[in-house]
């Protein structure tokens, strides 16, 4: 029986055909070389993620920094703009105390003209 070399379902090779080696199945253990230089290509990656970690880090606590002095700042325009709006309440409730008062005023004074117009036309 002869069996055919490019058969994919013969389970056996003859002993002359040489296949390249499959790289997903070739299991060849990595040298000390090859690991030491991974080891030191990890380590370089690892410095490389450290380096971008502290900066995104000192980024975050400036933006944070900065998020802080913002609100302290709105807080500050808060309390002032509160402070402004009571004290034009009070200004406010003052000047229509004040036009009352004039207001009472001049009643008067228009009410204690018109009486004393009055005595005098009816005197005579």
């Amino acid at each position: 029986m002869r069996m055919n070399v490019d058969d994919p379902n013969s389970d056996r090779r003859p002993a002359h055909s040489v296949s390249p080696p499959d790289p997903d199945t070739d299991r060849r253990v990595p040298t000390n070389t090859q690991l030491l230089e991974a080891l030191w290509e990890l380590r370089r990656d690892l410095a490389v993620l450290k380096t971008q970690q502290a900066t995104y880090e000192k980024r975050t606590n400036e933006h944070d920094c900065a998020l802080d002095e913002i609100k302290q700042d709105i807080r500050a325009v808060s309390d002032n703009l509160e402070r402004h709006m009571l004290k034009e309440e009070q200004d406010r409730a003052e000047l229509f105390r004040r036009v009352t008062w004039i207001l009472a005023g001049v009643v008067l004074s228009s009410g204690a003209l018109i009486v004393d117009l009055i005595i005098n036309y009816l005197k005579g």
